[in-house]
């Protein structure tokens, strides 16, 4: 999504600009730097540099890690396996995923001054000594990314998250854990000062809400919501929570269209406000000729110009196909219920860990979102049962009990 019907705004593709990315590990060596692809769109070549015993280690104290390529982001391993990572704040394109640390190369700053600054801003350690490794490329919604991989032989200083973000150090054999996002939530939109202190609260009924899923496929759901003092929430809008956050993930904003007048045709729309006001105030007119009224009449004034409100066709469109573009979720903690979770290939049918036999979960740990709180409550009762009755056959079969869990940042075991 992020691109709905009608002429809702869309999401421009970046890709002027530099980006540095880094991975920490708990040795000495190594870090990542990325930057925003700038025309040529090939795959670039590895750089070269020696490979000796301790190729891939990274910032850190203890000794050498290795690196594995997967076919998926690389990971630092050591002798204790362990690596850091940091979680996006709110407000950014992935907000609440873990990553990486690093950030944007400034203009005239080499990618190695770039690295530096970047860890010294982000965890307050020091860079002393950085050599480049390979370059890879990446092709997101949002931007082409060209990350270029250090070898990191020292720094001063603990790594720390200076920027309020949440920073942990993980393992390569922990229990894969999938983020923990909000689900079932409101979003904010950004509302002038006069809409949100005159209709937050206000109920939105009934509208009809327009989107695009990431197959281009268009979608429509009657229902109702709720404008609150930074956007929207409600029953309508909780039942498209997951594709609107993702599509916020991918695209860095959602557009949602809603129809303020289910009842009424966009001919019928047209010919009704076409008809003189005569000294009326818009407002009047479009109760008598539209039947909007309170916040759904204010609604148009934040996304038309005034000369925009005087053209018939231009509201009668925008009355079918409001366009209301969300730029987040709203925090976890105001979520109804949450995304993310032990992933189900982690277990298996009986809900127990490979990685840690003995161990069971289920209900809201387990990486599954629930659609409403009532499939919610339904599936963690489910999974409870399942769970615990497996427990008890493993305990009753006599094997021993599960050894500690040490889960993904941000996740309780």
């Amino acid at each position: 999504m992020g691109r709905g019907p009608g002429r809702g705004p869309a999401v421009r593709r970046r890709t002027a600009g530099h980006q540095v990315r880094a991975r920490l590990g708990r040795t000495r060596r190594q870090r990542v730097y990325g930057q925003r692809a700038q025309g040529d769109r090939r795959r670039a070549p590895a750089q070269r540099g020696d490979r000796g015993a301790d190729d891939g280690a990274l910032f850190g104290d203890g000794d050498p890690t290795e690196i594995l390529y997967r076919g998926r982001p690389y990971r630092v391993q050591r002798e204790d396996g362990r690596f850091l990572l940091g979680q996006r704040p709110a407000g950014k394109v992935y907000a609440g995923y873990w990553e990486f640390p690093g950030g944007k190369v400034e203009d005239g700053e080499s990618p190695p001054a770039a690295l530096s600054r970047e860890l010294h801003e982000e965890l307050g350690i020091e860079v002393s000594t950085a050599y480049p490794w390979i370059i890879r490329e990446f092709d997101y919604p949002h931007a082409a990314v060209r990350l270029h991989f250090f070898r990191v032989r020292g720094w001063r200083g603990e790594p720390h998250g200076r920027e309020a973000q949440a920073v942990a150090w993980q393992r390569l054999d922990a229990i894969d854990v999938a983020p923990l996002l909000p689900s079932n939530c409101g979003f904010d939109i950004g509302w002038s000062e006069h809409f949100a202190n005159r209709h937050a609260g206000a109920p939105l009924k009934p509208v009809i809400a327009h989107w695009r899923d990431d197959a281009g496929v268009e979608h429509a759901l009657q229902g109702e919501c709720v404008a609150t003092a930074t956007g929207i929430e409600g029953s309508l809008v909780y039942a498209l929570s997951a594709t609107l956050r993702d599509a916020i993930a991918r695209e860095g904003q959602a557009t949602l269209h809603l129809d303020l007048a289910p009842g009424r045709d966009l001919d019928r729309l047209r010919r009704d406000l076409a008809k003189s006001r005569a000294g009326r105030s818009i407002s009047e007119h479009l109760r008598r000729q539209a039947g909007l009224l309170g916040a759904k009449a204010s609604l148009l004034h934040e996304v038309l110009e005034k000369p925009q409100l005087q053209d018939a066709g231009t509201l009668a469109r925008t009355i079918k196909r409001l366009p209301l573009v969300l730029r987040r979720a709203r925090p976890l903690a105001e979520a109804i219920s949450s995304a993310g979770g032990v992933r189900l290939e982690a277990m298996d049918a009986s809900l127990m860990l490979d990685a840690v036999p003995g161990t069971f979960c289920a209900g809201e740990m387990l990486d599954w979102e629930a659609p409403t709180g009532g499939y919610l409550l339904t599936a963690c009762f489910a999974s409870g049962r399942r769970a615990g009755l497996a427990a008890a056959a493993w305990l009753a079969s006599g094997r021993i009990e599960a050894g500690p869990i040490e889960a993904t940042p941000g996740v309780s075991p």
